[in-house]
This record gives structure tokens, sequence and C-alpha cells, in this order.
């Protein structure tokens, strides 16, 4: 902080004229940073005698891009008690890139919810908003080289420039590219916050399956459900509506996984679509890609359609090549990834529906598996975890748990579920036990597949979950899910725990089912599981 201040105050020489009013504010800044901006003993201080020619307020006289570089040090509390000081405060707090900030910080961003939105640029290097100003020297090579900042080290910058210099070239007069109110963006993220700290939230109940609900997916328009009655059920949520939109029967055993995910232009058929839509609403959804795996054997593509008027569902191929029941999968625009108690994997190309690649290495049934852009992680009932390259299948690392016996404790080692946290790079892995061992995995894959010790998967904690009462036989996981703020774990003890990722602690529990439960998935505000007891529930934290 006290460096950062300093950059503030060098600032202030370059972009501020020499006054009476900055020589007073200056100190006045720096002994008491983030207290004096919203501190109420202040107040008297900064608006008593608030004159043209002598002002102590430096929201008045500072240039807007430091006087925002001040206010994005604050949280957002302080932001919304400077608000209410006076109308340039107001304005000031309520500026969108602030917000924007927030929303795609860290510890405010849900990935699910702000993948279509670029993350801000880092703005912790004063080198980059004041090129013209370095700590050590004039000599000091730039923290960021490129054509465009090494013209702009040796050309004069005009006002224009360095107040555009904090946004990345953008004009902060005008509001952020995207067409989005950053502001209501983030107050609904702080009331849902709220609300999951105070435990609020209304249920919603999904009954019609005659067997137990082994897999969900959600899409913010449907739930798709699978189940041992052998079909998969699609579920409206924007209507008051609990019954069914759709079943899709096809399968000839029961549904283990789903995954739903919007159609790929490669798939569309132009000759289904019956009735052009702008854009989609409650009643008319976009058409999606759903991908089922079953006790058969078989992984199949369904198109879904709908409007107000008519629903269609299209299987539009059947992928055939494993031996056994498929038990997960996990695709996005372009391939999936299978895995089945066939102790295999397999990566599909969606376009052609053909298989590419074989994964080969556990010695028990792959039960979960998720990847990002260039790994592959998957688990078993061999009681490990394996690290594959996703493009060429070599098997990097194999992961066990520490402490585990396979010979004396099988039964109650398996890998269960797996949850990737991208943006901390964790892996979170459920056994069967009632333990979740959190690892902390490279950042990227190594130069070349024989380069094996690139970087080892380092357990930073482990997480026992307890069961709900003392007659269970223990909290045995079946699933996890999560997002930028919870890890969710399903457990047979029929409730569904709920842990702070930042700080691994446990924070409280959903209940509601009378059996165990099965699966589980988290969006937004939004947590939605299924269970033994053949229903599903939808908990929302969006209520006021």
């Amino acid at each position: 902080m006290a460096v950062r201040l300093l950059y503030l105050c060098l600032a202030l020489n370059q972009l501020v004229p020499p006054s009476t009013a900055r020589f007073k504010t200056v100190p006045f800044i720096i002994r008491k940073p983030q207290t004096s901006l919203t501190g109420g003993d202040h107040a008297s201080r900064l608006h008593s005698d608030c004159k043209e020619d002598n002002c102590h307020d430096f929201v008045r006289w500072l240039p807007q891009e430091l006087v925002l570089r001040i206010f994005s040090y604050l949280r957002p509390e302080c932001l919304m008690r400077a608000s209410r000081v006076n109308r340039a405060w107001h304005r000031a707090a309520h500026h969108p890139q602030l917000f924007r900030r927030l929303c795609l910080s860290p510890e405010w961003s849900l990935p699910n919810l702000d993948a279509d939105f670029p993350p801000p640029l880092e703005c912790r290097d004063a080198n980059f908003f004041f090129p013209n100003l370095s700590p050590t020297t004039a000599t000091t090579t730039p923290t960021i080289s490129s054509t465009k900042h090494s013209e702009t080290e040796t050309s004069p910058q005009s006002k224009a420039d360095r107040r555009s210099a904090f946004f990345g070239g953008a004009s902060i007069e005008s509001p952020p590219s995207e067409d989005v109110d950053w502001y209501q963006r983030f107050k609904w993220r702080y009331q849902v916050r709220k609300n999951w700290q105070r435990g609020k939230h209304r249920i919603r109940r999904f009954v019609g399956h005659t067997g137990a609900v082994h897999c969900l997916a959600y899409d913010a328009y449907r739930i798709v459900s699978g189940s041992a009655d052998s079909t998969i059920c699609v579920w409206k949520v924007c209507s008051n509506a609990n019954w069914l939109a759709q079943t899709l029967r096809g399968h000839s055993g029961a549904v283990r996984c789903v995954e739903l995910l919007p159609l790929p232009p490669a798939l569309a058929n132009p000759n289904l679509v019956s009735t052009p839509r702008s854009s989609p609403s409650v009643w008319e959804p976009p058409e999606a890609l759903l991908i089922s795996g079953s006790v058969d054997t078989t992984l199949k593509l369904w198109r879904l359609s709908s409007t107000f008027e008519w629903s269609r569902i299209t299987c539009i191929s059947t992928l055939q090549g494993h031996f056994d029941t498929v038990r997960c999968v996990q695709a996005d625009s372009e391939k999936a990834v299978s895995g089945s108690y066939d102790c295999t994997l397999r990566l599909w190309d969606l376009a052609s529906s053909r298989q590419k690649v074989i994964f080969r290495g556990h010695t028990a049934g792959v039960v979960c598996l998720t990847y990002d852009d260039t790994l592959l992680y998957s688990g078993s009932l061999d009681n490990t975890v394996r690290v594959w390259n996703l493009s060429t299948a070599v098997c990097y690392h194999t992961i066990v748990r520490p402490g585990a016996n396979p010979s004396a404790e099988s039964w109650t080692t398996p890998v269960t579920s797996l949850h990737l946290d991208a943006q901390r790079r964790r892996l979170f892995v459920a056994h069967h036990d009632g333990q979740i061992c959190v690892w902390q995995i490279p950042t990227s894959q190594p130069a070349t597949d024989a380069d094996v010790d690139f970087a080892l998967p380092k357990l930073v904690e482990q997480l026992r979950v307890e069961a709900a009462n003392t007659q269970s036989t223990g909290a045995v996981i079946r699933c996890l899910a999560g997002d930028g703020w919870h890890l969710l774990c399903g457990c047979d003890d029929q409730t569904i725990k709920i842990w702070r990722t930042d700080t691994n602690t446990p924070i409280g529990c959903l209940r509601g089912h009378e059996d165990g439960v099965t699966c589980l998935l988290i969006y937004g505000s939004v947590v939605i599981s299924g269970s033994y007891d053949k229903n599903i529930i939808l908990y929302d934290f969006d209520v006021s």
C-alpha cells in the first residue's frame, strides 16, 4: 500500500498543477489511506468550507483516473458509504468500471456466468498506469514490453492518453464496451452471497421419475435429468410448472450421465428448423445439444428444440465404443470425453461422431472426469486420479491419497467425484469414506510428453465430511459441485454440505431429500440436486 501511495503522489506532481490544496491533501491521504475516504470523522475537514479556491475534497480536483484508482482499493461496503458523501463521490463510487472489476475479481467472479466477458486488465503496476514514472531509475525495463507501450515511453502523453491508461485505452467518460449494467450485476451477487451466508432460499420440487435420479444438467432455461427408469426428462424452470416438458426414450438401460450445451453450428440442420427466432425467451429457449450415457454402453446425441407451440426431440447420433456402463461425460462445442466401467476413457469428435483417442491405464471403472484446455483428470474405483494429456492420451501423473492402503481399505477409498477450481488451480477429489482431498495442480502442461516431472500435484488440505445424524454409518460422498464461492458435496445422509472455497471451511448444509443425494450442480444462485428418492429439488438463493 505504501508503494502504491508513493506512485499516486508522484503522479500528482505530474498531473495536478501546484496548489495549496494539493500539498494539504496528499499528506492527508497518506496518513490514513483507507479510513480517510469513508470515515465520518473526516467529513467536516473535507466539506465544511468547500470553496473553489480552497477545497480539500480530492474527488473534486483530482483527475478522474486517479480518483477511480483510489476507489478501486475500497471494499464494496466502503464504496457504498463513499457514494453517500456528496454528488461527486456518488458519481465516482458508481462508475461502471469499478463494479466491472469487482464482478470479474477472484473474490466475486462466477466462472459459469462470466465466461463471455474478458477479465479486467491487471492494475497493480504503476508503470503501466503512469509510464513516465519509475520507482528506481529512468533506465528500468518496462513491465509490459510491446511496440505500443515502447512508443508511449519515449513520446509525451496528453492528458486524454493518461486518463485512458487506467482502462487500457478506453475513455473513462464512456461506459464499458459491453452492454452490461455492472452495478446491478454486482448488487445481485452481493445479495445472493448474503442469502448464502444466512441460508435464505426457496425450494421447488420436480416429481416424475419412477426410478432414482442419477444425473443432472442445466442451462438456465431447462433442467435435464437421467434416471434408473431408462428415461431422460426435460423440465422448464422459467415457468411455475413442475411438470415435464419433454421425455426422451431411447436407452435400453439406466441413464448414468448427461451433458447439456448450446447446439454447435456443425450439428445444426436447417431442414429441422421450422420457425426462425431472433432471440430466446422464456417459452422459446435456444436449441441445445444433449449428450447422454447409459448402462447400455452407448452415448446418444440429442437435439432439443422447443417453442411456445411445439417441441421436438431428435436423436442425432449414437456413439458406440465402450464395453460397459458409460458412467461420466463432459463436452464442449467440438468434443466429448466419456468414462466407463470398462476402465477406459474415450475422446469423441462431435461433428463426425467418431472416436479419436482412447485413454488406458485405470485398473477399475472410471466414475468421474473433468478437463481444462490441455489436461484431463479422471477418478476411478481403483482409488486413484490420473492426469492425462487431453490430445495424446499420455498419462502424466497418478494421484493417490496419502495413507490409503488399497489392499486393506479398497472398499472405503474409491474416488467418487471430482471438481476442478480453475481459478485457484485446485482439484477437489471426493472419496467414498467422506474425505475430500484438495490438490494444487500445475498451471500448464509439460513441454514434451516425456517430461513427466513438470509439476507434481501437491496435497494442500484434507477435508472431513461428517454425517448429519449419529445413526448414519458415515457421510458417504456421492457427488461434488462448485463455483467461485462454494463447494457442495451430496451425501448418503440426505444432505448437501456447503464449504467456502477460499478458506475450505464448512458453512452449512441443505436439506429436503428423503434419501441419499446422487447428483447436484450449481449455477449462479441456483443449486439443483437429484436423489435416490426419485425427486429433483431446486434451491434458489435469489430471494429478497
